[in-house]
């Protein structure tokens, strides 16, 4: 236990200049996305994706603290928390390639996400697998 919460602030404290940077996109994202009916001008719709998708992304955050806490109590996360963080996460990269210096920054926790979501959605698989019933013709 002792090692994954040592993992665990070392990946946070290294990744937080990456989610400083990635709060304050997020907030300008809302501040435009807020201004953009207003302005009369047609945006890309790559413009508009990344507006839209930006802000939702800053909820993996949350999602990968969540992760985080369970991992460190040894306790499977329910299976749509690494799935949707995951997707929360991804979305906005799709458009914003020219972002990738962002992954730098995070790069750490990124890393401890991938093992998460791996590490969590197992667990499940397996806790799941161990409560299966016996189907009736094999019950000795």
């Amino acid at each position: 236990m002792k090692l994954r919460i040592a993992v665990s602030v070392i990946a946070w404290l290294l990744s937080l200049p990456g989610m400083f940077f990635h709060f304050m996109f997020a907030t300008t994202a809302l501040d435009a996305w807020s201004a953009w009916p207003n302005t009369g001008s047609l945006t890309p719709y790559a413009d508009i994706w990344i507006a839209a998708t930006l802000p939702l992304s800053a909820l993996a955050w949350p999602a990968l603290a969540w992760m985080n806490m369970e991992w460190i109590g040894d306790r499977p996360a329910p299976v749509a928390l690494p799935i949707v963080g995951s997707v929360l996460a991804l979305a906005w990269l799709v458009v914003a390639i020219e972002a990738a210096f962002f992954l730098v920054l995070v790069a750490p926790c990124v890393l401890l996400a991938i093992y998460l979501v791996a590490w969590h959605l197992r667990r499940r698989w397996q806790a799941d697998r161990s409560v299966m019933p016996t189907p009736p013709g094999d019950a000795a």
